[in-house]
């Protein structure tokens, strides 16, 4: 079994990205809708074979809007910085990670990452 497998979605909006549905080795940790005014959904795939292992990361594009061109997602996804960063939280959380940390969501569904110990990043 390996020590972490973790999918997550994100959803691309006009209005930036959004953390979507979450799952840790197929169960769903978090559901989250997809936004109404959503242009793409996208899925970052983590695994990490061994606390000792590097984690391996893969995004890919699952969804797009029919109502939104090619030229007007690639506008929209060019306005925002990509919310894709390789971490994940999961069991083996702060043992051997060199990673950005775990992610508060803020009320205004806003991911914002730290470090253990450090103060919220307010990007």
């Amino acid at each position: 079994m390996s020590a972490d497998n973790w999918l997550q979605e994100y959803h691309l909006t006009p209005r930036g990205w959004i953390e979507g549905t979450s799952t840790s080795y197929g169960r769903v940790e978090k559901t989250v809708e997809r936004p109404s005014d959503a242009v793409e959904t996208w899925t970052e795939h983590l695994t990490q074979s061994s606390m000792y292992s590097p984690t391996y990361s893969s995004k890919k594009l699952i969804w797009t809007s029919p109502d939104h061109t090619q030229e007007e997602r690639d506008a929209i996804r060019a306005q925002f910085k990509e919310p894709f960063n390789g971490y994940a939280p999961g069991p083996l959380e702060g043992l051997s990670r060199s990673g950005p940390g775990p992610r508060q969501v803020t009320p205004d569904n806003e991911p914002r990452r730290f470090n253990f110990g450090d103060p919220p990043d307010h990007q």
